[in-house]
């Protein structure tokens, strides 16, 4: 009886990561890049987010296996201006995340703060 519900979780378990994907690596939580300049990445549980540096941009993003999309959706506090999306691979190891670009193959390297 046991043995068969067990069988049956892990059967449903994975059948949800085929049908639904992964998901990627948790990239919740807020990040900085420290190179030239300080830039804060703000990604909420929601898929909205903030990339902070001399202005403020805010973004929505979708994250698909190890693909992220963020797409700009205000600029500074005026909501409905919106950019292109940019779509990156994604890798976490600790407390770095790695950014990807898919077109340019620019990286961009984060740190976690919190």
């Amino acid at each position: 009886g046991g043995f068969f519900v067990l069988l049956a979780c892990i059967g449903v378990g994975i059948a949800g990561v085929l049908l639904l994907g992964g998901g990627g690596p948790d990239i919740v939580g807020t990040w900085e890049q420290r190179e030239f300049i300080v830039i804060r990445y703000e990604f909420r549980p929601d898929g909205t987010g903030t990339m902070n540096s001399i202005v403020a941009i805010n973004f929505n993003y979708t994250l698909s296996g190890g693909e992220l999309t963020i797409t700009p959706t205000g600029v500074a506090g005026i909501q409905g201006v919106r950019g292109n999306s940019v779509r990156h691979r994604v890798t976490r190891t600790g407390d770095t995340l790695r950014l990807e670009d898919v077109n340019t193959r620019k990286v961009i390297t984060l740190h976690k703060v919190r």
